[in-house]
């Protein structure tokens, strides 16, 4: 009998479909320089120049993430979990399970981003402009990456909290603005304006095709082919947080 199961056991084994294992990016584990499987330190400007990069980064509500001190973090984990405890039931076990998951997703954006600046090569040039319902730049535009400014750029991170809407368009009009070879978007929800505008405002925005657009989709929830498709009319690379995890 043992020996039937086993082969039984085998058989299903041999009959089952072959997975590809998840893209799974703990926190840190995509290395200094890199957010999310994108190698910042390999953009080079025209003619091998240092690369000047403008990281337009999604802090909408959808984020609800809770950046900060580990008390912070508590407290965040206490709400998720009272939440789901005055629901009840499976319901309330999927709400509370929910909110964990997008605070765990905007810390770990937080960390991977400031991974990717904190390993930029000297000569780099950068600033990093977050969203929501309008945008705000780190700083008035572009600066080189020294080692003093990317301390700097480690408190800025360390203060960001989500909140608000998605307005994707002004804050791609902002980093175009700034003069960068690379415009990198990262961001985990559909545009407020629709997708189509988006495309068509990047269009005029980088007529030339002077600019090289990266984007980075965080969560089951972005839209996948408006990321594809924004990357690929601008000669950029489309990358995946990593599948089924959030």
């Amino acid at each position: 009998m043992r020996s039937f199961v086993i082969g039984l056991a085998l058989a299903g084994l041999a009959s089952a479909p072959v997975t590809a294992p998840a893209q799974v990016n703990p926190y840190g584990s995509s290395g200094k320089g890199k957010i999310y499987g994108l190698d910042l330190t390999a953009l080079r400007g025209p003619e091998s120049a240092p690369a000047r990069i403008a990281i337009v980064m999604d802090f909408s509500g959808s984020m609800s993430g809770q950046s900060g001190s580990r008390a912070e973090q508590g407290v965040a984990g206490r709400l998720e979990r009272g939440l789901g405890g005055l629901i009840g039931g499976r319901a309330g076990a999927k709400v509370s399970e929910e909110l964990r998951e997008r605070r765990q997703k905007a810390e770990e954006a937080i960390r991977e981003v400031a991974s990717g600046v904190d390993g930029l090569p000297d000569g780099t040039w950068f600033n990093v402009i977050t969203f929501e319902s309008q945008p705000h730049p780190w700083q008035p535009s572009l600066v080189e990456a020294t080692e003093e400014v990317k301390d700097e750029a480690k408190d800025y991170f360390d203060d960001l909290e989500p909140t608000g809407g998605t307005a994707m368009i002004p804050a791609l009009e902002e980093a175009f603005a700034e003069g960068p070879d690379f415009v990198v978007l990262v961001s985990d929800g559909e545009p407020n304006e629709g997708s189509q505008a988006v495309l068509e405002r990047v269009a005029e925005l980088n007529a030339d095709g002077a600019v090289v657009v990266h984007t980075i989709g965080i969560g089951e929830d972005h839209d996948r082919d408006f990321m594809e498709t924004l990357a690929e009319q601008n000669g950029g690379e489309a990358h995946t947080r990593g599948a089924g995890i959030f």
